[in-house]
């Protein structure tokens, strides 16, 4: 494993449950001295730490002052498919003055990374990928420095809602309905089915799929559902984050997944669901529909959200090592 320094006071440490407020402080602090757009909530720290899928005494690293303040974090995910892909995450942050210590995170991050996948004995492709916003050159280079590439941009697109809705159209025998519980299983399906072609995507069991449902910030009751003889074609959930509306300047809601049964593209169906969740929020009082889209998306997804009036905002990139 790496080395770590020790000069100017700083011990190294992992994280426990009972961290959560000082991690939610640093990423306020990141977040602010960045000048990025948008707040992590304490529910989110929290839902974070909680993952069963991180053993936060093995797969996290925090940078400790001697005031106790955390200067810089490490958390490490991986998520397999055997015969797909193996991706393992290097999720890093740091106070502003501290990206050195964030620096060595990443590097303890892939050996990490490289630990864990050695659980795994087969010929899997295996990468190990962290992320910036675009408007991050330093902390692009500092990954490109220790190997890493640009891969990928992800863009956020929004639309204000006042501007004219279109209605829904769909195709015989099929419903846009309200998300119901009943359909969680089902939309876990539709999901692995949408994704499967997407870029870095692999399979996550239906207790994960579960999970993310439970998200902070998510709101079932703004999602929906596309049926067709009883079963889910094409899904919409949705979220909102009051605690980012100030500094985004616009009370949004987000479109967090949207997908389409590959048997059921081409029939307007993303559309429909899009317009569903638009006149959702503006119901609910909001004021913009957000996304975010991967710019090479297979499934045209980039021009389908063009057409529909969304509008790029801002966009982050997905860095990425190969073995």
């Amino acid at each position: 494993m790496v080395e770590l320094p020790s000069d100017g006071g700083i011990t190294w440490r992992s994280m426990t449950l009972d961290d959560a407020v000082a991690y939610h402080a640093l990423h306020e602090g990141f977040e602010t001295g960045n000048g990025l757009s948008y707040r992590t909530s304490l529910g989110e720290v929290r839902h974070e730490l909680e993952d069963p899928k991180v053993d936060l005494a093995a797969d996290t690293l925090v940078a400790v002052d001697r005031e106790g303040v955390m200067q810089a974090s490490c958390v490490v995910r991986v998520s397999s498919q055997e015969g797909v892909m193996h991706r393992g995450f290097v999720l890093t942050l740091a106070l502003p003055g501290a990206e050195h210590l964030e620096e060595f995170g990443v590097w303890w991050g892939e050996a990490r990374v490289r630990e864990k996948m050695a659980e795994r004995d087969d010929d899997t492709p295996r990468v190990i990928r962290g992320w910036a916003e675009a408007v991050m050159p330093a902390r692009i280079g500092m990954y490109e420095r220790l190997g890493f590439e640009v891969r990928r941009y992800f863009v956020e697109m929004a639309r204000a809602l006042a501007d004219p809705i279109p209605p829904i159209e769909l195709p015989p025998g099929v419903d846009v309905l309200p998300w119901d519980d009943r359909w969680a299983y089902s939309t876990w399906q539709a999901r692995r089915e949408a994704f499967v072609d997407h870029w870095g995507s692999v399979t996550s069991p239906f207790e994960e799929w579960k999970r993310l449902l439970d998200e902070p910030g998510t709101r079932l009751d703004l999602s929906a559902v596309a049926v067709a003889d009883d079963e889910v074609v094409a899904l919409s959930v949705a979220g909102v984050f009051p605690h980012d509306w100030e500094i985004r300047g616009r009370r949004e809601g987000w479109i967090l997944t949207l997908g389409t049964r590959r048997a059921w593209r081409r029939r307007g169906l993303a559309s429909a669901l899009l317009v569903d969740a638009m006149q959702r929020f503006g119901a609910e009082g909001l004021t913009h529909a957000t996304l975010a889209v991967d710019a090479e998306s297979p499934t045209g997804a980039f021009g389908l959200y063009t057409r529909l009036g969304f509008v790029e905002t801002a966009r982050s990139v997905a860095l990425v090592k190969d073995w």
